[in-house]
């Protein structure tokens, strides 16, 4: 039974990419007592299977060829020394290139419209927010000082508030349009008299009911009169 443990996991690189192709590097932490023998590289693209790559323990680079134009492939290594194999690195992710030579992130960046892309959408998207948070902070503001100006006031005159009209608790509240209005009442004599006394004011008597009184019977009262004797 042999006692010792596996390789350490191996940094790996991406040192070159074409339309078919992509060159990986690594290293492996050294180890002097079981040194590494032999390296497995698996790599796919994501909708297919990983192909499995043995590699003599002395090498640090390969080239992955006949791989597909502008494609997205997967790479990770792992390292053999007498004890068995280490851990796999992490996926390290590459696209190859189109075949005019052209990297895929160059082109799909190309063809993005602009009110898409990240120098446009973030300026936008903060300008968006500072609107936003102003408009909440200046109502947050304007209530605030309402509240304070209602409390002020209850406590200064121990009446609510409402605006320009100030009424003591409970009291209901009015019709800003039947605020100042007058309604006039008259007031009847109860006998015609009365009434006709109203009218009976002489035109070129004293102007005081004392002189009308005194006078004994009102200007209209004497036409009436005179009127009846002229018949008789």
């Amino acid at each position: 039974t042999l006692n010792g443990d596996p390789p350490s996991i191996p940094s790996v690189r991406v040192t070159g990419i074409t339309s078919s192709s992509v060159s990986l590097n690594w290293n492996t932490p050294a180890n002097a007592m079981s040194p590494v023998i032999q390296y497995l590289v698996q790599y796919g693209s994501d909708d297919e299977e990983k192909s499995d790559l043995h590699l003599p323990g002395n090498k640090d680079t390969v080239t992955l060829r006949d791989l597909r134009s502008g494609t997205r492939y997967n790479f990770r290594l792992a390292a053999y020394n007498m004890y068995g194999r280490g851990d796999f690195s992490h996926n390290l992710p590459a696209v190859t290139h189109l075949s005019d030579g052209r990297s895929l992130q160059t082109t799909t960046e190309s063809e993005v419209p602009f009110y898409y892309r990240t120098y446009f959408v973030v300026p936008v998207a903060a300008s968006f927010t500072v609107i936003i948070t102003a408009v909440v902070i200046a109502w947050a503001c304007l209530k605030r000082a309402t509240i304070i100006q209602k409390n002020a006031y209850r406590k200064v005159y121990g009446i609510e508030y409402y605006g320009d009209c100030k009424l003591p608790p409970g009291t209901p509240l009015v019709s800003q349009y039947a605020r100042g209005s007058y309604a006039p009442t008259m007031e009847h004599p109860r006998n015609s008299q009365g009434t006709e006394e109203a009218y009976d004011v002489p035109w070129d008597g004293p102007p005081t009911r004392t002189g009308m009184i005194n006078d004994g019977i009102g200007s209209y009262a004497r036409l009436k009169t005179q009127g009846k004797r002229n018949i008789v």
